[in-house]
This record gives structure tokens, sequence and C-alpha cells, in this order.
């Protein structure tokens, strides 16, 4: 692997790891995660800065400096956690099983590939294993242990999750999510959510 490639895929990496942190209820540790990824997105594709950017501001507050927490924890919980209705669900089988609902078939089919790559769940584990956050962070896997070993078997690892899971719902659930959200951040997240999936399932099915 050549050293451009190595950068490129750490860039990969950190973006799908940053993305899925940023998935997380959030809390004031968003601020230097927000800069971290306008970086490492500017190493892969400057096009995309301008929506990290765009969170990073909403998240602040703008130039006054005056982010306001509670909004955004109102609009995590409307759009991910409920009590009532979950505006944009965050599990790939409400988007991919018949009947929209939690932990269908395909879920089943993500544990098995999560078994392929050599992880499992643990005993504690809480979130459902195809909830966006456990997704994104899977892709992180795959790419770092690719680094590691430049094995092609992760990078086919990848193009097969990314075509049969993460790539396959990521578009109704980021279009739920612009249209039911309040504030830039998630608007946001959701649309460059959407173009970094794409083009990873281009290049990787490409």
């Amino acid at each position: 692997m050549t050293e451009d490639n190595r950068r490129y895929h750490q860039a990969r990496a950190s973006v799908y790891r940053l993305l899925s942190t940023l998935y997380y209820e959030p809390n004031e540790e968003f601020s230097p995660l927000l800069g971290n990824l306008e970086a490492w997105l500017n190493e892969m594709d400057s096009r995309l800065v301008p929506l990290a950017r765009g969170m990073r501001e909403d998240f602040n507050g703008g130039k006054a400096g005056t982010g306001d927490m509670t909004g955004l924890l109102v609009d995590y919980a409307k759009l991910f956690v409920g009590p009532f209705d979950l505006l944009a669900p965050p599990y790939g089988s409400v988007y991919l099983d018949e009947g929209r609902r939690v932990m269908g078939n395909s879920t089943m089919d993500v544990c098995a590939q999560y078994q392929r790559a050599g992880l499992g769940l643990t005993a504690g584990f809480k979130e459902a294993p195809d909830h966006i956050t456990v997704e994104l962070e899977f892709m992180y896997y795959l790419i770092h242990k690719h680094l590691l070993t430049d094995d092609v078997q992760y990078l086919e690892l990848q193009a097969t999750f990314l075509r049969e899971h993460l790539g396959s719902w990521v578009e109704p659930f980021t279009k739920a999510m612009e249209e039911n959200a309040s504030r830039g951040f998630y608007r946001n997240l959701a649309h460059l959510t959407r173009l970094f999936i794409r083009a990873e399932l281009g290049a990787a099915t490409g």
C-alpha cells in the first residue's frame, strides 16, 4: 500500500468513527470532534467540508458562541429516542425489513457479518446491532484492520457491508432526519452522512 493510499484510508476510517460518535447524545466533547471532522474531510473531499463547518457553527451557536445544548438534546431525542414515535429511527431493520420493525432478519445478518469479521457482541451491549452508530463504527473497524494487515478480505467485507446494509438504508434514514430536524446540526449531519456513504458505496461497487 502506498503512503498516499494509506493516508486516504486513514481519512476514511477517521470520518466513519467521527460520524459514529456524532450520532450519540450531544455533549460538550462534540466541539473539538467537529474540527477534526473538517480536517479529515478536507483530506478526502473538500466539497463536504462546508457541511461539517455548518454543524460546528450550529453546535457552537455561530459567531456569538452561545450554543444551545438543550435545543440539540431535544432534536436528538425526537429524531432517535422518543418517548413517542421516532421521527428518524436509527435502525437498519426499520428500513430493510417488512413492517418497519427493529431486530428483524436484516439485523441477524448484520450480526453474522460482525462475526465474519471476528467480532461478537458483549453481554452488556445495550444497543441494537444495526444502530447507525454501530454500523459506522464497524466500517471504521474494517478499514483499520485493512490498514494493519493489508489483507484484501477486509476490503471485500467493507464492500459487502455497504452494499447489503449501511448503503441500503442510509438514504431514507437521512431523508427522515432532514425532514424532521429543527436544528441545522442534524440537517447537515444527515446531508453529510448521505453524501459520504453514497460516495463510499460507489467506490466499493464501481
